[in-house]
């Protein structure tokens, strides 16, 4: 599709009062509401919750220096790859997503006293997989393809190519409860974390629209939220409150430098 025309589909995907905020969002995930670059088609989209429009918006003149662009890393393992885009996207994401997945894996296992093991990242595995053509990764609509086809037989059809389900937390339900109050009171705290680098009114606007029912910010203000409780826990000096779960109130500790 021509951009102009791409612009406007998405201009009117973002304001129509046509759609519930739901689906608006669900289609700005598609390539109806991204623009054509990488950053907006796969990086932004699935990487993180803030076009570069909507951090400009938030974001107050204060912000920490030596703040480098967020997918500086990913370009730089994406750029330096060979092959075909989806030999260059995969290596990236090697050396960068899936080294935080592994990292969470690790933690969250161990900390649960789990043995955990990902035998599919055994090493001769992955350098095979690495040396195998994109058709034979991706076909169509169908992805892990060669894997799915070593399976046929082993595994029923039903389940082998059936749509992914993944492991969804139900944020939007947890955000639209009345128990939520106190999170979006955390959000809005005066000495927290967000206060130095968040525009306030951009804030009350953002959590207005989402509690209206106007837009669907699920994913920017659980972003925010965990942002804003990092800063509790390590940089503000109320951690104790938040190892026994109370949502901290009142004014800041001493702070940790």
């Amino acid at each position: 599709l021509p951009a102009a025309l791409r612009k406007r589909i998405r201009q009117w995907i973002a304001g129509s009062s046509l759609l519930g905020a739901g689906t608006r969002r669900k289609l700005g995930h598609t390539f109806l509401g991204c623009g054509g670059s990488l950053e907006s088609l796969y990086l932004d989209n699935f990487y993180c919750a803030f076009s570069p429009a909507a951090q400009q918006e938030l974001l107050t003149a204060t912000q920490p220096e030596g703040c480098a662009t967020a997918y500086a890393n990913f370009r730089r393992y994406f750029d330096a790859g060979d092959g075909s885009l989806l030999e260059r996207l995969l290596y990236a994401d090697q050396k960068t997503y899936l080294v935080e997945l592994l990292m969470k894996q690790d933690q969250m296992s161990m900390a649960t006293s789990i043995e955990s093991r990902v035998p599919l990242l055994d090493h001769p595995l992955v350098e095979f997989a690495a040396r195998l053509p994109g058709e034979m990764k991706l076909r169509g609509t169908t992805g892990k393809y060669i894997f799915k086809k070593a399976a046929e037989g082993l595994v029923p059809r039903e389940i082998l190519y059936r749509r992914k389900m993944g492991f969804p937390t139900p944020l939007r339900s947890w955000l639209g409860e009345a128990a939520a109050a106190p999170l979006f009171d955390l959000l809005r705290a005066p000495d927290g974390l967000l206060a130095a680098y968040v525009d306030r009114r951009a804030l009350e606007n953002l959590i207005g629209r989402h509690q209206s029912g106007a837009e669907d910010a699920t994913d920017r203000i659980w972003r925010l939220l965990n942002l804003q409780l990092w800063g509790e826990i390590f940089l503000t000096g109320r951690r104790e409150k938040m190892e026994t779960g109370g949502v901290p109130s009142g004014p800041a500790g001493a702070r940790v430098p």
